[in-house]
């Protein structure tokens, strides 16, 4: 039997697959599968709350007292209505947790009130203007999946990469992404407002699974757009080429020293020299000696190639040149 959250995921879907049609009908579908699919993704996270309990008395619309004979009683449900919107928030609420709030919760009561002309009378809307109702509605899958704990692109796949990639929806994942990078040690040094793009689906979604892990060497990486795991070194070179792609392009046009190069203690692209003090953003091998001769930190491809305590320049001056 499909579980709750199984359920809720495959209305949000449909709803998504009616939503991209240009057939008013499904527009109509969009609203029924989508509303569904964000109250039972609610629901699921009130159970993901309670998971010794009982679903039948979490969800229920009423409850009633049952005496059990030994001067105790038990709480059952009464009937087998659940609970609906309005009770759902304020359950979040008993639960400690919290509920939608500003343009979503605004998008979502008339998602409801759209529900229900659909179900009940007629409506007025357009096609256009309930696309846009849903899609306002995005931030809230993302929430709930947030309090549950769990990865949307793992359960709503190529729907949710279309969520992720619009502006309702984008803007919010972005904040998050560079949130979730804050705690690494050369996290000062983006220069953009968005983290790199993913090679997979190209949305500039790129995260660290968790957000107060400050060790660049542990970090667990994913695209939040389509779920594209990515290894450790292979993240942060992304990250460095994204960060430093500005260096990289006047080096390339103009000259001068690399915005990056191999470190020479990981032998990852990691090593980045556009920055005061150079080091690398995977292993943290910072170089700390100087040029006995001028003073120059002796940074890779600055050091002699012989290595020694001389930068190229002096060692060539001293022993080619003199």
């Amino acid at each position: 039997m499909a579980t709750i959250l199984e359920n809720a995921t495959s209305s949000i879907a449909l709803g998504i697959e009616d939503i991209q049609t240009d057939d008013p009908k499904r527009a109509l579908s969009a609203i029924r599968n989508f509303h569904a699919g964000v109250v039972l993704l609610g629901k699921a996270c009130l159970l993901s709350r309670a998971e010794s309990a009982d679903p039948a008395i979490v969800l229920a619309a009423r409850h009633k007292l049952v005496p059990d004979g030994h001067g105790n009683v038990q709480i059952r449900a009464r009937g087998h209505a659940t609970i609906d919107v309005g009770d759902l928030e304020q359950r979040f609420a008993d639960f400690d947790l919290n509920w939608v709030k500003g343009d979503a919760k605004t998008a979502f009561t008339l998602l409801r009130r759209m529900r229900n002309a659909v179900e009940h009378f007629s409506h007025p809307h357009s096609q256009k203007d309930i696309k846009k109702t849903v899609g306002a509605c995005y931030p809230i899958v993302a929430e709930f999946f947030d309090l549950l704990g769990e990865n949307p692109a793992d359960h709503l796949g190529a729907s949710w990469t279309f969520m992720a990639e619009q502006e309702q929806l984008y803007v919010k994942l972005v904040e998050e992404c560079l949130a979730s990078l804050s705690e690494l040690p050369w996290a000062n040094h983006f220069t953009t407002d968005e983290p790199a793009a993913c090679t997979t689906c190209g949305l500039s979604l790129l995260k660290q699974s968790d957000s107060e892990n400050s060790d660049p060497q542990m970090i667990d990486a994913l695209c939040h757009g389509c779920g594209a795991a990515y290894g450790t070194e292979d993240f942060v070179e992304l990250l460095v080429q994204h960060s430093f792609y500005a260096d990289a392009y006047l080096t390339m046009t103009q000259g001068g020293e690399p915005a990056w190069i191999e470190c020479p203690k990981c032998e990852r692209e990691a090593f980045v020299l556009a920055i005061e003090e150079p080091t690398c953003f995977l292993c943290g091998y910072d170089p700390k000696e100087e040029c006995r001769t001028c003073g120059q930190l002796l940074t890779p491809g600055v050091e002699s190639d012989i290595g020694g305590d001389l930068c190229q320049s002096c060692w060539e001056e001293t022993f080619i040149h003199q």
